[in-house]
């Protein structure tokens, strides 16, 4: 191992150029910090490498002298698997960012993974095409990100997560070896699905420099938007949606206080009635077979609310405004822990009442997310800076990780684990299980030197 930080810089200056290196502790700020905390660590340097290749001969010098590296993409992650462990170099993808391909035939986009997110759906959209995943952070974050930690979106319910989206992948190992995990077509079934096993891997088996991505034809779709006095009546509506046979793009859902905060980041704009205990979003396809009359008649025994409806000529974008800028009144609002736990449907209710039961008990400050249509709720706990309050958060995730296991779930429908998670691992899977991805983690990086405190 050598210790000289000086050497080690002026080796990987060599590899990258001295522009693509920055060491300078203000600079350094920007992408070493997160939401979750005030606190920062820092790296022995950021690297920006431009090509596949240059990450490749970064990773094989590290590799050689067991230099850490930690993976940053756009920087949106709220589950600390985006920084610095401290003695370690952050290596950031912001330069991996062309789109280099976008096949009308194929219906398929190749892209670099510093890609920001809504970039793609641009581009898409010139050939009459979609990226099937309308994730909230998609102004920020990176492609590569999303990935990387299976990340989901109100569109997950009717096209899945990511992982159901990327057709083949671009990697470098931690050795420095550079390997694409499949081929570009939909069906593939030779051997072991490697491109699964990156996606979701939150940076601990490999670097993705690249991405082929399946697109979608561009759809029109309307939005309703239905205000309820009484939240009970919220869920059990949503399951009778399902149960009646109804299919949606999205169903998204936010909780009284949720609406209180948002109404004052938007500074009162669109006020709700101080009664209303939940908004649902509900977006569906134009299509024949979504009977709107009939959606209306089995909603009206459910809330008394005039319900809100918009399609793409009548303001969709202003309908969807309270639930896109939560996670921006949420940050402006206070620091904050984000949980992202999902459960089967069916046990949503049941979730959302012991998450309410839970954090009422240890007095928190929080708000309830839910993209509900698929079991997936965020519940932002914000840190009311009480001396107590790292025993006190950890004390009600575990409380709330233990009755989403008892309920069928697990700790992260769309973060990932992160360094934040880790130790909670043990309550959704057997040790058995986690030996399993160990093994898996040591296969690709014996030396434990890539996002090395991630997952485990």
């Amino acid at each position: 191992m050598i210790s000289d930080k000086q050497n080690i810089l002026s080796e990987i200056k060599k590899i990258v150029g001295e522009e693509s290196v920055i060491t300078d502790v203000s600079r350094m700020y920007a992408h070493s910090a997160t939401i979750n905390s005030d606190e920062v660590k820092y790296p022995i340097g950021i690297i920006i490498p431009k090509t596949a290749e240059e990450v490749s001969s970064i990773m094989k010098y590290c590799y050689y002298h067991d230099v850490k590296v930690s993976v940053r993409g756009g920087g949106t992650n709220v589950n600390g698997s985006a920084v610095s462990i401290g003695g370690d170099f952050i290596l950031s993808t912001e330069k991996l960012n062309k789109i280099l391909e976008i096949s009308k035939i194929d219906r398929t986009a190749t892209v670099e993974t510093g890609v920001i997110t809504e970039h793609i759906n641009k581009e898409a959209a010139q050939y009459g095409l979609m990226f099937s995943q309308n994730i909230s952070s998609s102004s920020q974050c990176f492609i590569g990100g999303n990935i990387a930690t299976s990340a989901g979106s109100p569109y997950s319910l009717k096209y899945g997560t990511i992982k159901n989206a990327v057709i083949n992948l671009e990697v470098v190992l931690p050795d420095g070896e550079i390997i694409w995990t499949g081929k570009n077509v939909t069906k593939n079934a030779t051997g072991y699905n490697l491109t699964q096993l990156f996606i979701g891997s939150e940076g601990t088996l490999g670097i993705i420099t690249k991405a082929v991505i399946k697109l979608e034809p561009v759809l029109l779709s309307s939005l309703i938007v239905v205000p309820f006095t009484h939240i009970e009546k919220l869920f059990e509506f949503a399951d009778l949606f399902f149960e009646s046979g109804f299919e949606a793009l999205c169903m998204e859902f936010l909780d009284k206080k949720g609406c209180e905060l948002v109404t004052g980041f938007l500074e009162g704009e669109g006020r709700f009635k101080p009664d209303i205990e939940g908004l649902l979003w509900i977006e569906f396809e134009n299509h024949p077979k979504f009977d709107l009359e009939k959606f209306h008649q089995l909603i009206s025994e459910y809330t008394p609310e005039d319900i809100l409806y918009a399609d793409e000529n009548t303001g969709k974008e202003r309908l969807w405004k309270y639930r896109k800028q939560i996670g921006e009144a949420a940050v402006s609002y206070s620091s904050f822990r984000d949980i992202d736990i999902v459960v089967p449907r069916s046990k949503s209710l049941l979730l959302y009442k012991t998450i309410n039961s839970i954090c009422l008990d240890f007095d928190f400050e929080f708000i309830v997310i839910g993209h509900i249509g698929d079991g997936n709720f965020h519940i932002n706990i914000f840190n009311n800076k009480d001396k107590d309050w790292d025993q006190a958060i950890e004390g009600c995730l575990l409380q709330i990780y233990k009755a989403v296991n008892t309920y069928g779930g697990t700790i992260s429908g769309e973060h990932g684990v992160g360094a934040l998670n880790n130790r909670y691992l043990d309550i959704v899977m057997s040790e058995y299980q986690i030996n399993v991805l160990k093994q898996i983690k040591n296969l690709f990086d014996p030396k434990n030197i890539l996002n090395n405190t991630i997952i485990f």
